[in-house]
């Protein structure tokens, strides 16, 4: 059986692809639009932690550091059979970002992310 192992960045989902370009822009308006109120985001790593709330959540992008990092590029895309989203993003600085996202009602409801280092 053939799965695809990827997707091309402009089949990601509308509020995914709105949220990285918001995020490159600094749009946190837009960025707001599609977050879902009650948004969850998981930093996974050391230090790791968990934050809810479309405020708290801008806020920590807002102020960058560990997790916020701004998206350059999407590497690889895919969906789950569960209907999350992972993505495979490259921030500027040239570090891999490891993203897992579950939209609600079109907007990102839930976020774990895991920053892997520079590649191999």
């Amino acid at each position: 059986m053939d799965i695809p192992t990827s997707t091309r960045r402009s089949e990601l989902p509308e509020p995914i692809a709105r949220a990285l370009q918001a995020m490159r822009e600094e749009d946190w308006d837009s960025l707001a639009e599609v977050l879902h109120p009650d948004v969850v985001w998981h930093l996974m790593g050391t230090p790791g932690f968990s934050m809810r709330g479309r405020d708290n959540y801008l806020w920590r992008v807002r102020m960058g550091g560990v997790g916020c990092r701004r998206p350059g590029r999407v590497l690889r895309s895919q969906e789950t059979f569960n209907g999350k989203h992972i993505l495979e993003l490259e921030d500027t600085s040239g570090l891999r970002v490891l993203d897992i996202v579950r939209l609600e009602d079109g907007r990102i409801r839930e976020e774990w992310q895991l920053v892997m280092g520079t590649p191999e």
